[in-house]
């Protein structure tokens, strides 16, 4: 998938947060292997999931909800845009 107008430091955050939920099996299911890039020139990150179905979904359902969620979590640091 890929996130347009994304800050680097939000991209940071939302990367951490893949990685570390991406590492925790369910009901005997392999761990996700995920892959994360960011191209600052263009405020881009694309994010590549490999694993079970149901476990791809459910990490989708993840970034949606925390990316769009008004949580503050995702909140553009000081300076920070999400556009460029």
């Amino acid at each position: 998938m890929q996130i347009d107008s994304i800050g680097p430091v939000t991209a940071d955050r939302l990367s951490t947060l893949l990685t570390a939920a991406g590492q925790f099996t369910r009901g005997g299911r392999a761990a996700l292997r995920i892959q994360t890039v960011y191209d600052k020139e263009r405020a881009r990150m694309k994010i590549v999931i490999l694993g079970e179905a149901q476990a791809t979904a459910e990490l989708l359902h993840l970034i949606d909800g925390a990316y769009t969620a008004d949580n503050g979590m995702f909140t553009p640091a000081a300076g920070e845009a999400h556009g460029g």
